[in-house]
């Protein structure tokens, strides 16, 4: 019981404490879930990054559930559900009942303004932490690159870049088998 309320705590305390969807969650899932707690590592947030993106939903919600999977099984992934989801939930609520009142006063709409901000800066950031983590490759830098080009200058769907990438990631990694192969090859042969 002790670790249910560890996990719905650590996702009460990521989800009231970060702002801007999933991106902007990823330095406090790192601290928390990685460093404080050492629930799982860089590579296994990754993977639960990648599978998130890939099912429907809110990503930070599909992987505080399988974080909480991972930890404690079904009743995990259900306390770091809820914990996820409190926080915007009480926060929702309250700002609906504010909203009209808000929104006339100059204050507020300038400290959703530089919340905004801040808000990129963290996804650029994670971004950052991301690629350099993932990007272990030239072939690898150059999928990254052509999608980046894609989304900007042509507003490509990212359900196409995304198959696109799983391609051309297939391709270049039957390339680099096929090359690691004969290299062995040529070096048995001397």
């Amino acid at each position: 019981m002790e670790l249910l309320l560890q996990i719905f705590t650590s996702f009460l305390r990521i989800g009231l404490f970060t702002f801007g969807g999933g991106y902007a969650m990823l330095p406090m899932f790192e601290r928390e879930i990685i460093e404080r707690r050492r629930w799982i590592d860089h590579n296994e947030l990754l993977d639960i990054y990648a599978a998130s993106q890939s099912l429907p939903g809110a990503i930070a919600l599909n992987s505080a559930t399988f974080i909480g999977s991972k930890v404690k099984g079904v009743p995990g992934a259900v306390a770091a559900s809820f914990g996820m989801v409190t926080p915007s939930i009480v926060v929702i609520v309250i700002v609906a009942s504010l909203l009209s009142q808000l929104s006339d006063i100059p204050l507020a709409q300038y400290a959703l303004r530089g919340m905004s901000a801040a808000v990129v800066a963290l996804i650029l950031h994670s971004a950052l932490r991301l690629g350099m983590r993932c990007i272990k490759t030239p072939g690898g830098l150059l999928v990254a690159v052509a999608s980046l080009v894609l989304m900007l200058a042509f507003s490509m769907s990212v359900v196409k870049i995304i198959l696109g990438a799983v391609s051309a990631g297939a391709i270049l990694s039957l390339i680099s088998t096929r090359r690691g192969k004969q290299r062995g090859k040529e070096g048995a042969q001397c």
